[in-house]
C-alpha cells in the first residue's frame, strides 16, 4: 500500500502545477517546488504533559488525540498492551512532547492527529515511535506516507530513555529476567515461544550484551538497550 499512497501524496502536492498546465498557463516552477516542499514538510507542534491513552495514542487535551504513525501497539486487553501503555506514559507525561504532523495526511479515520513524537531521552531527543519498536512494544505498520518509515528508524541506535522514566514504566531488571536464546538466532524469547525450542536459558542482560533483540512473536520483556 505504501507506494500507491506515496504517489497519491505527491500528486496532491503537485496539483497546482497540473492545474496551471490544464489552463494553458506556464507554471512558475520555482514557486511550485516551494509549494511541494511545504506540502511534504511535517508541521511541528509541542504539547505539554499529554496523557497516554494506550501505547500508540496520546490525549493532548484541547489539541485532541494523537496517533503515533507507522506503528501498531497491542490493543487494550491483549498481551503486551499494558507494558506499551506504561512505557508511553512514562516517556510523555510531565514533559514537553514535540510532534511532527504530516500536512498531507494529518488525521486518521477517527479524527486523531497522525504524528511522530519526540521526547527527552538520556542522550537527546528520542523518537518514541521508533523506540516502541526497538523494545518490542510495537510492530511497524505499513499505513501512512513513506516518509514516516519508523521501521528503518528503529534499526538506528537511539539516545535511550532516562533511567528515572524507565523506573516509572516498571520495566524489568535485566539481570534477573530469564530468556531463551539459540546459537545462531538474532532474537531472544520467552520460555514457551516456539522459536525457543532448541534454545538455552540465559539472562536478559546477557542476551542484550550479545546484541540480540526481542522476538516479535512472543514479545519477551524489554529494557533500555
Amino acid at each position: 500500500m505504501r507506494a500507491p499512497r506515496r504517489h497519491m501524496d505527491l500528486a496532491l502536492a503537485a496539483l497546482p502545477i497540473l492545474l496551471a498546465l490544464l489552463a494553458g498557463c506556464q507554471p512558475n516552477l520555482e514557486r511550485s517546488e516551494r509549494v511541494i516542499e511545504r506540502a511534504l514538510t511535517p508541521k511541528t507542534v509541542s504539547v505539554v504533559d499529554p496523557r497516554a491513552v494506550d501505547g500508540d495514542t496520546l490525549d493532548a487535551g484541547e489539541r485532541g488525540r494523537i496517533r503515533l504513525i507507522g506503528i501498531d501497539c497491542p490493543e487494550v486487553g491483549d498481551p503486551g498492551a499494558d507494558a506499551a501503555t506504561r512505557f508511553t506514559a512514562a516517556m510523555c507525561e510531565d514533559t514537553t512532547v514535540r510532534l511532527a504532523i504530516s500536512p498531507l495526511w494529518p488525521q486518521d479515520v477517527y479524527g486523531r492527529h497522525r504524528a511522530i513524537a519526540y521526547v527527552p531521552g538520556s542522550g537527546g531527543l528520542l523518537c518514541l515511535n521508533a523506540e516502541l519498536i526497538r523494545r518490542g512494544l510495537a510492530r511497524p505498520s505499513s499505513m501512512g506516507p513513506e516518509a514516516f518509515d519508523v521501521r528503518a528508524w528503529a534499526k538506528l541506535p537511539g539516545p535511550g530513555a532516562t533511567p528515572s522514566r524507565l523506573d516509572d514504566a516498571g520495566l524489568p531488571d535485566p539481570s534477573r529476567v530469564l530468556v531463551y536464546v539459540t546459537a545462531t538466532g538474532t532474537k531472544y524469547h520467552r520460555p514457551d515461544c516456539r522459536h525457543a525450542r532448541k534454545g538455552a536459558p540465559t539472562t536478559l542482560a546477557a542476551a542484550l550484551a550479545r546484541g540480540l533483540g526481542p522476538c516479535g512473536s512472543c514479545r519477551p520483556p524489554v529494557v533500555d538497550p
